[in-house]
């Protein structure tokens, strides 16, 4: 079974991760693309318009370091991950009755 593609922002988020430093945009598109299902004729400009659109978030887990350079933040992305898993709703409690229990 093949593995599934990313989304774009996961691929640039696990390029950045695995690479660990700040990277040129060029270098996160060379090995972003590959794990997108990204089949237009521009997927490097799909990355580019992600990461930079994503980098001006507050929030953002991208960072800029400098001309066409980013980076990971790692404590959004933890933060990112605590939020996430807070906010995963529970599995309600369904009752379930046996017709043979009940009165009648």
């Amino acid at each position: 079974m093949a593995a599934r593609k990313l989304t774009t922002r996961e691929a640039i988020q696990k390029v950045l991760a695995e690479d660990g430093a700040k990277m040129k945009v060029k270098d996160i598109i060379e090995a972003a693309v590959p794990l997108t299902a990204l089949g237009g004729k521009t997927p490097g400009q799909t990355i580019y318009s992600v990461l930079y659109g994503e980098a001006k978030k507050p929030t953002s887990i991208f960072k800029r370091t400098g001309k066409g350079e980013f980076r990971l933040d790692k404590r959004a992305v933890e933060k990112a991950e605590k939020v996430a898993a807070e906010s995963k709703p529970s599995k309600p409690k369904v009752e379930t009755t046996d017709p043979s229990e009940q009165p009648g």
